[in-house]
């Protein structure tokens, strides 16, 4: 039995609350009145001894009067009725709001919808189980901004389970290296059946990545189980096993989602052609706070590294012997990343860039006690990070896969004055669609981001603000010798090919180029923040795109 006002845990005969002075709800249950509730406000140091004995008293009046009306047979609305009801109040108030002890941890947040913040959470028992129920009574958020600032407590405007109404992001990474080439049938049937249970309805979305000696997006992030499935069953087999490098492209791409985030990826054997390391991939993953959950196939597989890594990041390492059991490991996953709760707010001072976000949320009680708490930090500025990237993930998209991501993508203004300016993101991106270029059906150029970096951030006077970024990347493109614009492509193939074939070939040129922009970032009619304007220019006056290293001439 615990205190219905404090809290505290009431021992076996005691009437009254030695803490607060709070009779025990079993022993009289008082309707609340504006007598009794200002009699609540007195200070505990006030109640008396005199007062709990005339308490009692009226305990024991009352009890009387209920016991000789009974006696005598008054009817008080169907008593029995009246007394199963008392007893249901009382088990209710026998439990607090949640279990006691639990811990909470902040596994991901999300500012990609600023100034909106998304923080996703884990409500453990002392069992280390997932507490469920819980709604936004539960959580108490409060917010500095600056480390001196004042906290203020915020309401949470929502907070769900992910999977009652919210999305997760999943990258799913095959292993499509030459030994899968038996099992490869066998997997497309597991990764489908596994797809079947994934909640497309309810905002979850899937991007599917194959590697060998290269990764490729076979299908970019999508809600349609239809173009999921095509993707799955047009994966072939072929290479060696490329696997943390695919790893590191895939979190650049996921790491500003609009929903909670996670990668999986299976594989049967050792990478062996990876530029990053294991070590690496973790490091960057926890940064993103994005966990990665890997899945050995076999006895091949480099079980210490791969244990390593996924456990480093949050997520888990597992090995199985056999294929079919892909799909049980897929969903016992994805129901891991289901359980965790959405807590949502809206940021104070938005228009303040300047001075970072200090959080603490903390569980409470329905009467406000409160239990464990956790704390996050983050820079608002790191908005502009965040919409770089996804402007820089679906520029790519856009080049390899003749999709118009960046014209529907949202993130760009696309009023009428924008598709006439040539300066304007827009304009741009339509001319190109209109040219057969990027954007367009049949593309030939294969992107992968390395990485990005917003490199300077200038308020303008008219409320805009200007991003200076470069993104860096490794490239494979299919061009005649004419169509190449870099002096450094067409000596690399003058250098291997000379003067007299060049002319009618086509040839296959695998680089890694930087490109450096300035763009502008404007709040458009309905109070978010858009691109604007893009040119290819760096601060320094250098030059925008330059070539780092060409890897590989051939004619194709």
């Amino acid at each position: 039995m615990y205190c219905e006002k404090c809290g505290r845990k009431l021992e076996d005969g005691e009437l009254f609350c030695q803490q607060c002075g709070t009779k025990r709800p079993d022993i009289f249950i008082q309707e609340e009145t504006a007598d009794n509730r200002q009699a609540e406000r007195v200070p505990k140091k006030r109640r008396t001894v005199a007062a709990i004995v005339a308490a009692l008293a009226v305990c024991v009046i009352a009890a009387g009067v209920f016991l000789g009306l009974q006696h005598f047979g008054v009817n008080q609305g169907e008593p029995e009725k009246n007394m199963a009801e008392e007893a249901d109040f009382v088990e209710e108030t026998d439990q607090p709001a949640f279990p006691e002890n639990c811990t909470l941890e902040i596994s991901q947040y999300d500012i990609s919808d600023y100034p909106a913040v998304k923080v996703y959470l884990e409500v453990y028992g002392e069992d280390g189980n997932l507490v469920e129920d819980l709604d936004k009574e539960n959580f108490c958020v409060k917010e500095r901004r600056g480390k001196a600032g004042k906290a203020a407590e915020k309401a949470a405007e929502n907070v769900v389970k992910l999977n009652e109404n919210e999305g997760i992001s999943i990258g799913l990474i095959a292993d499509a290296s030459g030994s899968m080439e038996a099992d490869i049938a066998q997997v497309k049937t597991e990764m489908l059946e596994f797809l079947k249970t994934v909640q497309f309805d309810k905002g979850d979305e899937v991007e599917l990545v194959k590697f060998s000696d290269e990764s490729y997006i076979c299908a970019s992030f999508t809600n349609d189980m239809d173009d999921i499935t095509e993707a799955v069953n047009s994966m072939t087999t072929d290479g060696n096993t490329r696997l943390y490098d695919t790893l590191m492209n895939e979190l650049e791409r996921i790491q500003f989602q609009q929903n909670a985030k996670s990668i999986i990826a299976f594989t049967d054997g050792w990478d062996n052609e990876s530029v990053y390391t294991a070590e690496e991939v973790a490091e960057y993953a926890s940064e993103c706070h994005i966990p990665i959950f890997l899945i050995g196939i076999g006895l091949e597989c480099d079980e210490e590294a791969l244990a390593q890594l996924a456990e480093a990041t949050g997520g888990s390492y597992q090995n199985i012997d056999d294929i079919g059991l892909l799909e049980d490991n897929y969903r016992s996953i994805y129901q891991e990343e289901k359980e965790a709760y959405l807590l949502e707010y809206e940021i104070n001072e938005p228009d303040d860039f300047g001075n970072g976000c200090y959080l603490e949320i903390a569980l409470q009680d329905e009467k406000g006690n409160a239990g464990d708490e956790a704390e996050l930090s983050f820079e608002p500025s790191d908005f502009f990070e965040m919409m770089y990237n996804r402007f820089l993930i679906a520029g790519i998209d856009c080049q390899t896969k003749g999709e118009r991501n960046l014209i529907d993508s949202g993130l760009i203004i696309t009023t009428k004055e924008a598709y006439g300016n040539p300066d304007c993101v827009a304009y741009q991106s339509q001319e190109a669609i209109n040219s057969g270029g990027t954007g367009a059906s049949g593309s030939n150029v294969y992107v992968v981001l390395m990485d990005h970096e917003v490199l300077n951030v200038y308020e303008n006077k008219d409320g805009s603000y200007t991003v200076y970024g470069v993104s860096n990347y490794d490239i494979s493109k299919i061009n005649r010798y004419e169509e190449l614009r870099n002096e450094q492509e067409k000596l690399a193939v003058s250098s291997i090919y000379g003067e007299s074939s060049r002319e009618k070939a086509q040839y296959k040129i695998e680089e890694n180029r930087s490109n450096y922009e300035k763009l502008t970032l404007v709040k458009d009619t309905d109070g978010k923040w858009r691109f604007n304007t893009r040119v290819y220019e760096r601060e320094d006056g250098g030059n925008p795109y330059p070539v780092n290293e060409i890897y590989d001439v051939a004619i194709y």
